[in-house]
């Protein structure tokens, strides 16, 4: 019943929003043109009184001149968006600036008249539009992944004294990409539960004995590798050592989990993916995508995909996941979980299910914890500031986690730092 009511007042705005979007009155357009007709009835008419008469005819002139050269405006510039401008950028990333192609008339010439353009569909999108000349190149800023066939934008144009206006929409058929943005990440080093260490030393490493490639003597060491002058300081025989190699683990499974607050940790696995951290043998899925690929470019769609997803939903890929991860003997497993509560905590339980697994989790955060108390009235103050973690939510996702496995680390985006492993 509650679908049939939701689906009916669907019907409802969408019928009423047609009619609207024809109509060239807005409702303060309207409220003037009844107030007028209620003063030159009841004052010019009823009265006599000739400054009302007046005034009122003026009225009348002023809202009809305007909705007509809005009528005007509409036609030419309609005339002058025949022409085609393909988007020449179909790959964009989150939170950063980045031109389509596409460009609409100036109207440096065009008094009493304004236009603005939105993106109705993606509708996480903030669009502007800059430049010199005839033209102006449109500019976007997309807040959320997405993979997309299809844009749709609104326009709509009306008076400066906004009495008139007319709304009209464009599709475009189009392949459009948005990829989590890196953030920092891309000086982020390693994982150190992406790694094992080997007794090969590294080809970038110096043998400067710092405290990193350091150990005590035992018997049987070189006296070559003793550290004079640390023991000079400390009276403790040191010895250098190798610094371990870094390589990837081998046979590992990579999820990313779907909820809110997880375009951080989307930014993260596409790091991982595309710097290669999961080595040869890999397998990477994500929720809402309902695949899996070994492939860098599949797993990238994938990452993006799976921002269509709706928030939070019941429906998981990850039982599947773990069947065919295990199939392919993969034994070592990497979480991405968001930084939100969310339903996505039921549904990593079932690792309860598989204890022979491997497993390391990544929470990748864009703020710092909150550890005081955020009360509604700051939120007038301090203008984003609502939407950081606080730590009560912070060291419960983290229990949580916790019983899965110990191996869980938390990154800060905007740093590229671990604040946690």
């Amino acid at each position: 019943m509650k679908n049939k009511i939701k689906s009916a007042i669907s019907k409802l705005k969408d019928i009423y929003r047609k009619i609207t979007d024809k109509f060239p009155f807005t409702s303060f357009g309207i409220m003037l043109i009844s107030l007028t007709s209620f003063a030159f009835w009841y004052f010019a008419l009823k009265h006599f009184d000739l400054a009302y008469f007046v005034m009122t005819l003026l009225s009348w002139a002023l809202i009809l001149s305007l909705t007509l050269w809005t009528l005007v405006s509409y036609a030419i510039i309609r005339f002058r968006m025949r022409r085609k401008f393909m988007e020449s950028l179909q790959f964009f990333e989150t939170e950063a600036l980045s031109r389509t192609g596409y460009k609409i008339p100036a109207l440096r010439y065009w008094p009493l008249i304004t236009l603005k353009i939105y993106w109705e569909y993606p509708d996480f999108i903030d669009v502007n539009y800059t430049g010199k000349g005839a033209y102006r190149d449109e500019e976007i800023v997309a807040h959320r992944r997405g993979l997309f066939q299809v844009i749709k934008r609104k326009y709509v144009l009306s008076d400066v004294l906004g009495l008139s206006e007319i709304r009209w929409s464009s599709t475009y058929n189009t392949n459009i990409t948005i990829l989590p943005n890196k953030g920092k990440l891309s000086t982020f080093t390693v994982l150190p539960t992406l790694v094992k260490g080997e007794d090969i030393s590294h080809p970038k490493g110096e043998p400067i004995g710092d405290l990193v490639d350091m150990r005590r003597y035992v018997p049987g060491d070189s006296p070559r590798r003793i550290l004079w002058k640390v023991y000079a300081h400390s009276r403790k025989l040191m010895v250098r050592i190798p610094e371990r190699a870094i390589a990837s683990a081998p046979k590992t499974s990579a999820f990313l989990f779907n909820g809110e607050g997880d375009e951080a940790s989307a930014g993260f696995a596409r790091f991982v993916i595309e710097s290669g951290l999961l080595g040869k043998d890999w397998l990477f899925g994500a929720d809402g995508t309902f695949d899996y690929t070994d492939n860098v470019d599949k797993a990238l769609n994938i990452i993006a995909e799976s921002g269509n997803f709706p928030i939070d939903d019941e429906i998981s890929f990850f039982k599947t996941y773990l069947k065919v991860s295990r199939s392919h003997g993969n034994h070592n497993l990497l979480l991405f979980v968001p930084c939100r509560k969310g339903k996505w905590e039921t549904k990593i339980e079932l690792l309860k299910n598989d204890p022979f697994l491997d497993v390391s989790i990544v929470m990748v955060l864009d703020n710092e914890v909150r550890k005081t108390p955020f009360d509604w009235w700051m939120k007038f103050i301090f203008n984003n500031r609502e939407n950081e973690l606080s730590q009560n939510d912070y060291l419960s996702i983290l229990n949580r986690l916790n019983k899965f496995t110990r191996k869980v680390n938390v990154i800060n985006r905007q740093t590229g730092k671990i604040t946690r492993t």
